[in-house]
């Protein structure tokens, strides 16, 4: 490692060989650092693509559980909605008989109340009484109170055929809801994973031209090495300090507040103690060589 006074090394920097080499490694490290940027957009990028369709995916099975469930529920409307009709086919058969025997009924009445008023004899021979005319009438009204029961079972069982029938048709209408946006999710998976695949291959190729990058500005140190004399580190050149054997010098290649213990600015020159190295950085008189 060579060695030189503060003075030294401020002279060294100010002269046009440091100064190209200056200017070689600034572009080095732009390159480098906007490669890594590269490779850091992408991968979030990817990460983020990635993260969009699982949500996506997620997001399509839940329609597609909730359009399952909504079919299945149409089809036990649909099942309970032809069992009411069949029931209700049923009733209707039963009032038509019940409505039969109570014309008959009437029809009794009608006769028993006209022989008992003529004072003749019914069909069946016997002569009509007040008591027969109590208990035809008392039947008659029997039977119309069944025929007015069956027929409010009958418009009972058509009014709910009709609201399963409507339930029915509203849960095939959110089952096909809930395909159509299963569906568009579906198409989104696809286009997001066609995405993050070529989200993925964009990041490889930028972790690729990182790796060159980081090549060209290991070089550029190398170079400084040769050319210098110094001990190129990440962020400092390396001097050893004819003045003081204890000590190295350090040219600033960065900006940095805080990782030092100290503001750092690019070719500002420091004093450290070979011990602590940059733990113990420190102003020297040439605090600036730029």
């Amino acid at each position: 490692m060579r060695a030189l006074s503060p003075s030294e090394l401020r002279l060294l920097v100010e002269s046009a060989d440091f100064s190209a080499w200056w200017d070689d490694f600034v572009r080095a490290r732009a390159d480098h650092d906007a490669a890594a940027a590269r490779v850091e957009e992408t991968l979030s990028q990817a990460a983020l693509m990635a993260a969009k369709t699982d949500f996506a995916t997620l997001r399509a099975n839940e329609h597609n559980e909730s359009a399952a469930i909504w079919e299945a529920a149409a089809v036990t409307l649909q099942s309970d909605a032809a069992q009411t009709e069949t029931r209700s086919y049923e009733a209707v058969e039963a009032f038509e008989q019940q409505r039969n025997r109570t014309t008959a009924a009437w029809h009794r009445v009608n006769a028993l109340e006209t022989a008992l008023g003529e004072q003749s004899s019914t069909k069946s021979g016997k002569m009509p009484s007040a008591a027969m005319l109590l208990e035809a009438k008392v039947a008659y009204e029997r039977d119309q109170k069944r025929k007015d029961e069956i027929w409010a079972e009958v418009v009972q069982l058509w009014e709910r055929n009709l609201e399963l029938e409507i339930e029915s048709t509203e849960k095939l209408a959110l089952a096909e809801r809930a395909r159509r946006r299963a569906d568009a999710f579906t198409a989104e998976v696809g286009m997001r994973k066609e995405r993050a695949e070529r989200l993925r291959a964009e990041a490889a190729e930028a972790r690729a031209a990182q790796r060159d990058a980081s090549l060209n500005l290991a070089s550029r140190r190398d170079a400084a090495q040769s050319r210098f004399g110094c001990t190129p580190g990440e962020e400092f050149l390396f001097f050893a300090d004819n003045e003081r054997p204890t000590f190295v010098l350090a040219l600033s290649l960065t900006t940095d507040d805080t990782a030092f213990g100290i503001a750092v600015r690019p070719l500002t020159i420091f004093e450290a103690e070979r011990g602590l190295g940059v733990q113990s950085l420190r102003s020297t008189r040439e605090n600036s060589a730029a």
